[in-house]
This record gives structure tokens, sequence and C-alpha cells, in this order.
């Protein structure tokens, strides 16, 4: 049985909690620098976002997975990030590299509106 002191627990729940409050998680975040990522901010994505919002907008996206709002978008970053670097997301493809490279930081680096 492996030991674990209290105080570990504890560490990791924290980072665990304030990692998943920015819209990332623990593999999202590890091994990203943001200080030297293109980090633009959502007013600025409009053709990144367009690649999203053909299906993720309004009432009828799937699973209410919305990027046609700040505050959608930014409440499904992390997801949205997780989706695009597994090769799931957009269905059908078609968005370039630099799209999702712009999507990526954003998303992992603290969703500036």
């Amino acid at each position: 049985m492996v030991s674990v002191a209290p105080a570990q627990l504890v560490a990791s729940a924290i980072a665990c909690v304030a990692l998943a409050a920015c819209g990332a998680t623990e593999e999202t975040a590890v091994g990203f620098d943001c200080a030297t990522a293109d980090v633009r901010p959502y007013s600025q994505l409009g053709e990144v976002f367009a690649h999203c919002t053909p299906c993720h907008k309004g009432n009828g996206a799937p699973q209410s997975v919305r990027f046609d709002s700040y505050a959608d978008a930014s409440a499904n970053a992390g997801r949205g990030a997780a989706e695009i670097a597994a090769g799931r997301m957009p269905q059908g493809g078609g968005m370039p590299d630099s799209a999702k490279e712009l999507f990526t930081a954003w998303a992992k680096c603290g969703t500036p509106e």
C-alpha cells in the first residue's frame, strides 16, 4: 500500500481546482509556456471561432457546448482545447494548425477577453 501524506493530498486537490477554474486540465496545462505563446483575446479570435460556431452556437449546440459568446467560450475552453488536441474537433477537419495553436494558447493561458 502506498502512503500519501495529507499535505500532498491537499496540495494535489488545490492544484486540480485551480486548473479547472481557469478552464484547463492538468493534462492541458503541463508543458505549455504562456510567456512565449501567441495569446490573443477572444475579441481577436473571430477567424478561429468561425471553425467552431457553425455547430457550437445558440440553443442547438451539441451538449450545450457553445463558443458564440465570450462567457460560453471561456467556460468551454478546456474541453475545446482537449477535443482539438485529440483530433475530434472540428468535425470534418478544415481548421488550420495556426488556428488550433491560437485556440490552444487562448484556452491554456487564461482565456483573455
